[in-house]
């Protein structure tokens, strides 16, 4: 008499049985219907892996772009100990979009050799600061931030800190720029220097110490600059507004051993 397999039913015919066609085309069916069904699952359960990482996909994009996410921040440290040893490689390893969320970067005590560029940055807020918030302990070569339509800002930072630099912090078409405690300075006022140069951007500049530069604050390209609460001395200008710009300005202003303000070509300082 024919038995069985266990599992899928399979029909065993006994040794003394004489040979059907029938038995082993069957079971041949039942095989096949057997792996049929493991490919349909197989293929369902992959369907489902995809629609899982298109969720995750897109539920990243909704956060990215929604201005009332609830992980609207991000903190990036950079120092000797961290993920990232250099300023430049922070900022190059974040994407342009920063989807509406504030980014810090904030940086520990120490000497960086690099001049640090901010540049093409959207839709949110990049901030770069010491960790410790003491504007002598982080000691950069120069920054630059430049064709920038989300909020950047400079907090107590130290640049042009082998006095050799002739420019300390340059800005350029960007839609919003915040600096404050910074300190810039050169060994001596050297012929087209600038402390902070601003050329078709908005710029606010508060509690900032700029010192021995041929300009302390350069502001030209139809730029609005407010500045206040600035120290520094030996610079031979201090404010210079050119070319349609405009420069508010309030209580103290960076020492001049030459002239305090120079405006033309349509420039106004009040």
């Amino acid at each position: 008499m024919a038995g069985q397999t266990p599992n899928f039913k399979l029909v065993k015919p006994a040794p003394e049985q004489f040979y059907d066609v029938a038995v082993p085309n069957g079971n041949m069916d039942k095989i096949d219907a057997a792996l049929k069904e493991l490919q349909e699952n197989d293929d369902l359960t992959q369907i489902e892996q995809d629609l899982s990482e298109l969720e995750t996909k897109v539920t990243t994009h909704l956060d990215e772009i929604n201005p009332h996410s609830e992980t609207k921040s991000r903190t990036i440290n950079v120092g000797n100990t961290r993920e990232f040893k250099t300023i430049q490689s922070a900022i190059n390893s974040l994407k342009k979009n920063l989807g509406g969320k504030v980014v810090r970067i904030y940086v520990d005590a120490g000497t960086y050799p690099e001049p640090v560029t901010v540049e093409g940055f959207q839709f949110g807020t990049l901030e770069l600061s010491s960790n410790s918030g003491i504007n002598t302990e982080v000691k950069i070569q120069s920054v630059t931030v430049r064709d920038c339509e989300a909020v950047i800002r400079v907090y107590s930072l130290s640049t042009n800190f082998t006095g050799l630099s002739n420019f300390g912090l340059t800005i350029s078409t960007s839609r919003f720029v915040q600096v404050t405690n910074l300190i810039t300075g050169a060994y001596t006022p050297v012929t087209g220097s600038t402390g902070i140069s601003v050329f078709h951007a908005n710029v606010m500049i508060n509690g900032c110490t700029i010192s021995a530069y041929d300009v302390a604050i350069y502001v030209a390209a139809n730029s609005i600059v407010y500045v206040a609460g600035l120290g520094g001395s030996n610079n031979r200008t201090g404010l210079s507004c050119y070319g349609g710009s405009t420069i508010g300005k309030d209580g103290n202003m960076p020492g001049a051993t030459v002239t305090a303000e120079t405006t033309w070509a349509g420039g106004v300082i009040r």
